[in-house]
């Protein structure tokens, strides 16, 4: 399955369904702290998993846990997050990215409580992405 149609197919879905779902699809997932990127686990994204009974145990234990997916080649999945903040408006420098060829290809968009938004690309396992990981 694509990470396109398996992005696709969490739309609407409760977050105990839609961590089994990207798990069942070989996306591993970790829980977070509700409305943040802070891990509710330990070791964070180094304990992301696609064990569907580690999944569903998460999930149990905190219902409203949002979603971590550690980017790269472990996913599949590379993430652009776009801000809004006091000193600068990243959809504008988005936009001139855009414009520009540099972010083409992806492949959803979530939007964050912020008022930010998440743009999902295909990995590219010949082009890591570095990140604070």
């Amino acid at each position: 399955m694509s990470v396109a149609s398996v992005l696709a197919s969490l739309s609407g879905l409760p977050l105990p369904q839609a961590s089994a779902r990207l798990a069942e699809a070989g996306v591993p997932v970790f829980p977070c702290v509700p409305g943040e990127k802070r891990p509710l686990t330990r070791h964070g994204f180094h304990e992301a998993s696609v064990d569907l009974a580690q999944v569903a145990s998460w999930w149990r234990w905190w219902p409203a846990a949002n979603i971590g997916v550690p980017t790269g080649t472990a996913s599949g999945i590379d993430v652009v997050d776009v801000d809004r903040k006091p000193d600068g408006n990243g959809f504008d420098a988005f936009g001139r990215a855009r414009r520009a060829g540099l972010v083409d290809g992806w492949v959803a968009v979530v939007r964050t409580p912020s008022g930010g938004a998440h743009f999902y690309y295909p990995a590219d396992p010949d082009r890591p992405q570095p990140s604070w990981q």
